[in-house]
């Protein structure tokens, strides 16, 4: 019987990386297929517009255009983008492959043109005449959830895409009403306000996705960089009503993702559909200015933090407000990530309770969605913050402040009912103050205020 090497507590070597750093890497756009036709996306140059009128005739007779589709011509063959973080009291909008009757962000798809050449298709999108009457544009979340502000969606009559409390009830074991009890016994309240700003995920590679139809078969197989390819097949299949055994999706080498590649874009349901129709294989290629605009952002928070402490530095509870920038749209995951670092909030300190108020709203931009943590990078970084506020306000030490509230006792559950394996934050503390010279740091800063320096 072979004996299985000890993998445990060893340096395993990367086995994928000699390829790729020879330049071996594969990826959607190295993948070669004959006689592949190109697609290029005609995009929204308006936050938020009426489409009056959309004529795409120049763009079908300009040579080499084998085809050009607009949202009209894909309702009732290609489902709509899906969300699948929605959940009751929701107000879920429907969000089309390409755009039907109104834009309501700057990069939105409204037509795609398929040509023999990318040159070709992209020559054909200046073609493409859209008249419009430009609409009220909503970009600050505070803003947007107001009563006059101009709304997006008019089937909803409001921005607020839901408003939740929490944490709920149940699984939490904090019984309701002890914050403002502990907010009472507080000898100061310490507010912060933290904007967590939208940022876009920087993988290397653009999305891409390249897809041939097999007639004699029945099967369609789609090359796609991306991080989900089962699901992306599940998701893919239902939309363009074929059987989930008649597609397959594979994901060559994949050139970073940073959670922006876990969804199911517009773009990944009109070429597959495309090429379904002409049974001829289709690319699409996005661009990096495509890219800024069309793939999904990372967080867009506007948050209110009110931490109830005592002059000693001990934490009692901590309340946040949340105004969350959904984008005008949802991808599969939009309306869950920010409650992932609300519950989270209290980070590694033993508050004894914690709660919030999250008013998801939708603005004139490109979704939000996972990013590099989902949620919880933004819950330590605003704990962190909120930690030396409260030091500076009571002329504590910061790291005096944090070893007094470390949790010590990982057998109880945090104040949003969440179990924690188990941490000695105190010795990691000792260790990164250790590495730093902490002590002589803040001597030398000491020296240097006296002598007027910051």
């Amino acid at each position: 019987m072979a004996v299985l090497p000890k993998l445990v507590g060893e340096k395993i070597k990367r086995r994928e990386d000699p390829a790729l750093i020879q330049g071996y890497g594969k990826y959607v756009d190295d993948v070669p297929v004959m006689g592949t036709l190109h697609a290029a996306f005609f995009r929204s140059q308006y936050a938020h517009a009426k489409i009056n009128s959309l004529d795409v005739s120049a763009a079908k007779s300009h040579p080499g255009v084998v085809t050009v589709l607009t949202g009209e011509d894909l309702l009732g063959k290609v489902g709509t983008v899906p969300c699948g973080a929605a959940g009751p009291g929701m107000n879920i909008p429907v969000n089309h492959a390409l755009a039907v009757g109104k834009v309501g962000f700057v990069g939105q798809p409204i037509a795609v043109v398929v040509a023999e050449t990318a040159a070709a298709a992209q020559d054909a999108l200046d073609l493409i005449e859209m008249d419009v009457d430009i609409l009220p544009a909503v970009v600050d979340p505070e803003a947007a959830a107001e009563a006059d502000s101009p709304v997006i969606h008019e089937e909803f009559g409001t921005n607020v895409m839901f408003r939740v409390y929490g944490p709920a009830p149940e699984p939490s074991p904090t019984p309701l009403g002890i914050t403002d009890q502990l907010f009472q016994q507080a000898d100061k309240v310490v507010s912060l306000k933290i904007t967590q700003q939208r940022l876009v995920p920087m993988h290397m590679e653009t999305r891409g996705v390249l897809a041939t139809f097999d007639r004699s078969r029945n099967k369609l197989t789609v090359w796609a960089s991306t991080q989900v390819p089962h699901l992306l097949r599940t998701l893919l299949a239902g939309a363009i009503s074929l059987p989930e055994n008649r597609v397959q999706v594979i994901a060559p080498d994949v050139g970073g993702g940073f959670g922006a590649k876990i969804q199911l874009y517009p773009e990944e349901l009109v070429v597959p559909y495309v090429a379904h129709q002409l049974g001829r294989p289709v690319k699409w290629i996005e661009k990096r200015r495509e890219h800024f605009t069309s793939t999904i952002h990372g967080r867009g928070l506007v948050e209110y933090f009110d931490a109830a402490v005592k002059n000693d530095g001990t934490l009692l509870a901590v309340k946040c407000k949340c105004y969350c920038d959904m984008g005008a749209y949802l991808q599969l995951l939009t309306p869950a990530i920010p409650g992932l670092g609300l519950i989270l909030m209290a980070g590694a300190y033993d508050a004894q309770a914690i709660e919030y108020e999250q008013i998801a709203v939708f603005t004139n931009k490109v979704a939000t969605d996972a990013y590099r943590g989902a949620g919880r990078p933004e819950a330590a970084y605003a704990i962190e913050r909120l930690m030396d506020v409260i030091a500076r306000e009571l002329d504590l030490d910061p790291v005096e402040v944090r070893r007094k509230n470390f949790i010590t006792d990982f057998s109880k559950p945090t104040p949003a009912g969440l179990v924690y394996d188990s941490g000695n934050y105190p010795v990691s503390l000792d260790k990164a103050l250790e590495i730093i010279n902490y002590d002589e740091l803040r001597a030398e800063q000491q020296r240097l205020r006296e002598q007027g320096r910051y």
